[in-house]
């Protein structure tokens, strides 16, 4: 999902935006914050994860989250978030994987992932790559859910 540009917004940008998605099995929620270029690429001031686990338990996440990125780890102030499930699908409950072998990652495939989700941080394609047994496809197919 990737949300409205704000704006005016400078320091305290306010999006104040509905998405709704699927949650699957992955049960965090990685926010990105982004400084919209006009003459060049944008670029990512900062970042948060969110733990919805609770979420699928039932339990409203409303929270401010702590956004890391150029400053160190949680120093690039907070977002606040609020998230809640509508409706629950069996077929999408989080779960293990089935089981794969386990392989090194090949830093090829991570690259070309990497040219693929290039919006994504190479630590989130490789994590998920390795949740999915490095296996290319199905990566694929969960990056593209995320």
């Amino acid at each position: 999902f990737t949300s409205e540009v704000c704006t005016n917004g400078a320091k305290t940008p306010k999006w104040n935006q509905e998405a709704r998605m699927p949650l699957g099995r992955n049960l965090k929620m990685k926010i990105e914050v982004f400084d919209s270029c006009t003459m060049s690429e944008d670029r990512r001031v900062a970042f948060g994860v969110a733990d919805l686990a609770g979420v699928l338990a039932g339990d409203e996440l409303d929270t401010d989250l702590p956004l890391s990125g150029e400053q160190g780890q949680d120093k690039e102030g907070t977002i606040s978030i609020r998230v809640k499930l509508l409706e629950h699908s069996p077929a999408a409950a989080p779960g293990p994987l089935p089981p794969r072998a386990s392989r090194p990652t090949d830093p090829q495939v991570v690259a070309q992932l990497r040219e693929m989700f290039p919006g994504l941080d190479a630590d989130v394609i490789v994590t998920v790559l390795q949740a999915h047994g490095n296996d290319m496809d199905s990566t694929m197919a969960a990056l593209l859910a995320m």
